[in-house]
C-alpha cells in the first residue's frame, strides 16, 4: 500500500472519537475525546504542514456553510443564553469537517473507517439492547416502549439515524466481503434489531430507500430505473408519517418564523415560540432549519455543497465505494425531512449522519479500484 495510504496520527484520532462515540455512555464523555485527540491534530496540521487543507470547492463550501452559521450569532437572538457555546460548537464542527475531509481522502482509510464503524455499531447495538432489557432503572420515565441506545444513539430519532450509518456499512460489506459476510450479516441483524426497537420511522423510512439503493447500485443493474423513484416516495412517506406525529404543525410555526427573516434567519441560538412546548422549539426538518436558523444564504450554501457532492458521485459511478456513499447520503438526507435541527452542534449524532457522507461523497471522485 502506498505511503499516502497509511493512516496518520489525525486519521487515528478521528477513528478514536468516532469509537468513543459509540462506546462511552454520554455526550460530555466522547466530546471529551474530541477535544483532547482530533482537535489538537486539526491545529497541528494546520499549522505545521497545511496538508490538512486542499483547493478542493466542496471543502471550502463546507467551510463557508460553516462559518455562516457561526455569523448568525451576530445578528441573531439567543432565546436561552446559548450564543458561546454554539460558536464553540460551531467551531468544532470546522474542525471535524477539516479532519473527516482528510480521513476520507484515501482508500485506506476508508477502508479502517468502514471497519471501526460495523465493530462499535454492532457493539453500541448490543449496550442499548441490554440497556433497554433493563429498561426502569436505565430508561426515562413512561418512555420505556422505546429502545434508548448507548452514547450517541441514546435519542431514539437521531440514534436509529445513527446506526443506520453502521447498518450500511455493514450491509455493503458484506456484499464484497465474502470471506467476512456471515459476521457482516450478523452484525446487521444486530443494528436493525436496534433501530427497530427505537420506533422511529422517520430514520427507519430513511435507512430502507437506502438498503435498496445499496442493493440497486451494486449486483443487481437491471433494477437501476428504480433509483429515481426510491428516495422520493421515501420522503413523500416521510411526510405522511410527520403528519400523524404533530411536526406538520412544528412546521407551520417554523415557517411562520422564516417569513420574519427569510434572508439571514434567526440565529443558532434562537428557538421556536414557547408555545409549541418543551421538545418542539427546534424546526424538526433539515431544511426548514437552514432556513430558520441560517435563512437562505445557508440554504443555498447547503445546496451548492449538495450539488457539488452529487456531481461527484455521478462521476465516480460503478466504483466499488460509490453505493455505499450514496446509500449514506440519502438516509441522511431523507432522515433529515422528519428531525434535525441545527447542523453546526458541538460533538454529537449530526456530525455523523451529516457530516461523514458528505466528506466521504467529496472524495467519491477520488476513489480508486475496480468496478463492482
Amino acid at each position: 500500500m502506498a505511503d499516502t495510504d497509511r493512516l496518520t496520527r489525525l486519521d487515528g484520532a478521528v477513528l478514536a472519537f468516532i469509537g468513543a462515540c459509540f462506546l462511552l455512555p454520554t455526550a460530555p464523555a466522547y466530546a471529551l475525546v474530541f477535544y483532547v485527540m482530533v482537535l489538537p491534530c486539526v491545529a497541528f496540521r494546520l499549522v505545521a504542514s497545511r496538508a490538512v487543507v486542499s483547493r478542493d470547492l466542496a471543502l471550502w463550501l463546507g467551510v463557508a456553510l460553516i462559518l455562516w452559521s457561526a455569523l448568525t450569532l451576530c445578528w441573531g437572538r439567543d432565546d436561552g443564553g446559548r450564543t458561546a457555546s454554539f460558536a464553540i460548537a460551531t467551531g468544532s464542527t470546522l474542525a471535524f469537517w477539516v479532519a473527516l475531509h482528510a480521513c476520507a481522502a484515501t482508500p485506506s482509510r476508508r477502508v479502517w473507517l468502514a471497519r471501526v464503524l460495523v465493530i462499535v455499531g454492532t457493539i453500541n447495538a448490543l449496550l442499548g439492547l441490554v440497556r433497554t432489557g433493563l429498561a426502569p432503572p436505565y430508561q426515562p420515565p413512561g418512555d420505556t416502549r422505546r429502545l434508548h441506545g448507548w452514547g450517541i444513539s441514546y435519542h431514539p430519532v437521531l440514534g436509529a439515524a445513527v446506526l443506520s450509518v453502521c447498518l450500511l456499512t455493514a450491509l455493503d460489506q458484506a456484499m464484497r466481503d465474502s470471506g467476512r459476510r456471515r459476521w457482516h450479516l450478523a452484525a446487521s441483524c444486530v443494528i436493525a434489531l436496534a433501530i427497530i426497537l427505537t420506533k422511529s420511522r422517520g430514520p427507519q423510512l430513511a435507512v430502507t430507500a437506502a438498503i435498496l439503493l445499496l442493493v440497486v447500485l451494486g449486483p443487481v443493474r437491471r433494477w437501476a430505473p428504480l433509483v429515481l423513484a426510491l428516495p422520493p416516495l421515501a420522503c413523500v412517506a416521510g411526510i405522511v408519517r410527520a403528519g400523524t406525529t404533530g411536526h406538520i404543525a412544528i412546521w407551520r410555526a417554523t415557517w411562520r418564523e422564516i417569513q420574519a427573516r427569510p434572508a439571514f434567519g434567526h440565529g443558532l441560538a434562537a428557538d421556536l415560540p414557547a408555545s409549541l412546548g418543551g421538545d418542539k422549539r427546534f424546526p424538526h426538518d433539515l431544511y426548514l432549519s437552514l432556513l430558520f436558523y441560517s435563512g437562505a444564504v445557508g440554504l443555498l450554501l447547503f445546496g451548492a455543497l449538495a450539488a457539488v457532492l452529487a456531481a461527484r458521485l455521478l462521476k465516480a459511478r460503478g466504483k466499488a465505494d460509490t453505493p455505499w456513499i450514496v446509500a449514506l447520503c440519502v438516509n441522511a438526507l431523507v432522515a433529515g425531512i422528519t428531525d434535525d435541527g441545527q447542523i453546526t452542534k458541538g460533538p454529537g449524532p449530526l456530525w455523523l449522519i451529516v457530516w461523514l457522507p458528505a466528506a466521504m461523497a467529496a472524495a467519491a471522485h477520488r476513489i480508486q479500484g475496480g468496478r463492482r
